[in-house]
């Protein structure tokens, strides 16, 4: 196929998936317009071999794995059966690295060399930094000639400790510590972020298909343009609406305390349950998220208002929160 740009990659299922028929069945849906359609997505039918797509297989294995470059035939494996590994996987088809990796990661995150084993050490350099003890060092060279400057171009995009591509740090023996530690369990997040959504979407060009006229939402909150209904907002995280909704209430400051929290969900990216505290200046940037009893205590100011709280489960077991909050006037 030819004129295949970066702005149509194709999804091939792959008949061995063994829930095909689902995903063909949701693919229908969605071109007919009876599902949800706030994904920046267009699903359609297409026969014959393409280069420029993702084909995603079962291995039999116990992973989801990615191999290949934006622009090629990339393969990608579902074995691991949960959502944030596959979204993880699909990020990196197109065309993110991990946010642990980013140039700027130093001013976010304190490295543990020594706690990271030297097999895995790879996934936490600095994207395309010199491997000298590497046999393929010319082949890296090549590719960082060829591709590093796009895929390490952020387009913007701050660093956002709640990415889908950001590997997660244990209590123990932490690989990374994060510069703020309110963000310790928000790291290793197994939902797509705000952030996420708008990298995508400038990398391959999308927010250039809605045009410059009345027509297309104004959106607040630094939200952006759905590329399929220009006429509403994608919006970070606690914001919704047509146009993400701002409703500021100026010179207050707004403290909230965590006064109790359980313990018993607390996990690797607080991956079952949590409450999200969005106090932070830069509402695009995934909140401050807490599902452990060690984080009692925590008080946290913003001088914006509102502040979003999010809470999500995804389990049946209850996460018990107790907040105290107020609003003060702001000093100065």
């Amino acid at each position: 196929m030819s004129g295949i740009t970066m702005r149509s990659i194709h999804i091939i299922f792959l008949l061995l998936l063994h829930n095909s028929g689902a995903a063909l069945t949701g693919i229908t849906e969605k071109r007919s317009n009876r599902a949800p359609s706030s994904e920046v997505i267009n699903y359609y039918f297409e026969h014959g071999f393409m280069w420029n797509a993702i084909e995603v297989e079962e291995r039999g294995g116990r992973d989801c794995l990615y191999s290949g470059k934006p622009g090629e035939l990339q393969s990608l494996s579902v074995d691991c059966g949960y959502f944030g590994g596959a979204a993880h996987e699909v990020g990196h088809a197109l065309g993110l690295i991990h946010t642990h990796s980013r140039k700027d990661r130093d001013a976010y995150l304190i490295m543990e060399w020594d706690n990271i084993e030297k097999e895995y050490r790879e996934n936490y350099k600095e994207y395309l930094e010199n491997k000298r003890d590497s046999v393929v060092k010319e082949l890296i060279e090549r590719y960082k000639k060829e591709y590093g400057k796009k895929e390490s171009d952020h387009h913007g995009v701050p660093y956002d400790y709640g990415s889908i591509m950001h590997y997660g740090t244990a209590d123990k023996n932490p690989p990374m510590t994060p510069t703020n530690s309110n963000y310790k369990r928000t790291m290793g997040s197994q939902f797509i972020s705000f952030t996420d959504l708008l990298e995508v979407n400038k990398r391959h060009d999308c927010l250039g298909k809605c045009p410059d006229d009345p027509k297309t939402a104004t959106c607040e909150h630094q939200g952006f343009p759905n590329p399929k209904n220009c006429s509403v907002c994608v919006c970070p995280g606690g914001y919704g609406g047509r146009s993400c909704g701002d409703r500021s209430a100026p010179k207050k400051t707004i403290e909230v305390e965590i006064e109790s929290i359980s313990d018993d969900l607390k996990t690797y990216g607080c991956g079952y349950a949590a409450v999200e505290i969005k106090s932070q200046d830069d509402q695009r940037l995934t909140g401050y998220r807490f599902c452990s009893e060690d984080d009692k205590g925590i008080l946290l100011k913003s001088n914006r208002t509102p502040v979003p709280i999010i809470t999500y489960s995804m389990t049946t077991a209850p996460l018990h929160v107790t907040l105290k909050y107020r609003s003060v006037p702001t000093k100065g």
